[in-house]
């Protein structure tokens, strides 16, 4: 009757277990609390939106506030501006904005990633649909223009 492991078992066992964390170790390390993936993620769990929403931004803490629930945004990205039909608040001019509607609108946060790049949010109230997405300055600019005179549509035909 054997009482211990032979030496040959534990290296097998040891084996397994350093090769399985070789391959799950960088899903864990890219899946860190600052970054974008994590991020948009939260954000996607947010919307589900059963009541009028309420989305903020707030610049101080360089983070977003849906229903409540604080966003930080990841540590190299900076809200620029939130825009709905007929209002542009840039985070320049004030450290916290919320809209809060019941009725039917879309409204665009624009948070700069780096020089020219940017990551959208557009969200579709008050079903809370969402869609992000990565866009240059260009178009952010003209995704802004089209939200404040309410012709969203007319982004979405020509992109």
């Amino acid at each position: 009757m054997r009482n211990c492991f032979s030496l040959l078992e534990l290296l097998i066992v040891l084996t397994i277990i350093s090769i399985s964390m070789i391959v799950i170790f960088p899903i864990f390390s890219t899946l860190s609390e600052d970054s974008w993936e994590n991020f948009e993620n939260r954000i996607k769990t947010t919307t589900a939106f059963s009541k009028p929403a309420k989305v903020c931004i707030n610049s101080s803490t360089n983070s977003l506030i849906i229903n409540e629930e604080e966003i930080p945004i990841p540590k190299n990205g900076e809200i620029k501006s939130i825009v709905s039909f007929g209002k542009l608040i840039s985070s320049e001019t004030t450290t916290q904005h919320c809209i809060h509607t019941s009725k039917p609108e879309t409204i665009g946060i624009f948070i700069k990633k780096d020089d020219n790049n940017f990551f959208s949010i557009l969200i579709f109230l008050p079903t809370g649909e969402i869609m992000l997405e990565s866009t240059s300055e260009a178009e952010v600019e003209t995704l802004k223009d089209k939200l404040l005179k309410g012709r969203v549509l007319e982004w979405f035909s020509s992109y």
